[in-house]
């Protein structure tokens, strides 16, 4: 039996307050916002993952103009001009990295693509470059691009 001076005798019970009254209405207008408000964030990540951008032929078609035309004012020396053309290729048909092999998307023109790596070799990696960068080698990439562009239309 407690000591009647114990303090712990005096102590009431503490009454906790009742649980608030949650409407169900309320319940079901918060659950839907939360789902709108994820299926909202949802559409908006796809929307920027997805992007309106201009495809990447058609970029590499425009950039291609300009550096054509660079090129032939005489502000690009050949050797700049076939590094800024091999890397406009490769990022116009989304390669990683451009071979000799032909991609799947121009197989049937699978030689002139042969032809265009091995002049874009030879004015890319001769210490000399003996003969000027030929100005067919722009239209070549530019049939290769514009090969891509249709096939993605």
């Amino acid at each position: 039996m407690p000591l009647p001076t114990d303090p712990l005798t005096q102590l009431a019970d503490i009454e906790l307050p009742p649980p608030p009254a949650w409407p169900p209405w309320l319940v079901v207008v918060s659950a839907a916002a939360a789902i709108l408000i994820v299926a909202l964030l949802f559409y908006l990540w796809r929307s920027k993952k997805r992007g309106t951008t201009t495809p990447l032929p058609e970029q590499a078609l425009a950039q291609l103009e300009q550096l054509s035309l660079r090129w032939r004012n005489g502000q690009l020396f050949d050797r700049e001009t076939a590094y800024h053309l091999a890397t406009l290729l490769r990022l116009g048909l989304a390669l990683p990295q451009l071979t000799r092999n032909c991609p799947a998307s121009l197989a049937p023109h699978a030689a002139q693509w042969q032809a265009l790596i091995s002049e874009l070799e030879r004015c890319r990696y001769q210490p000399q470059v003996a003969a000027p960068l030929p100005a067919a080698l722009f239209e070549q990439a530019r049939h290769c691009l514009m090969a891509v562009a249709d096939k993605g239309t």
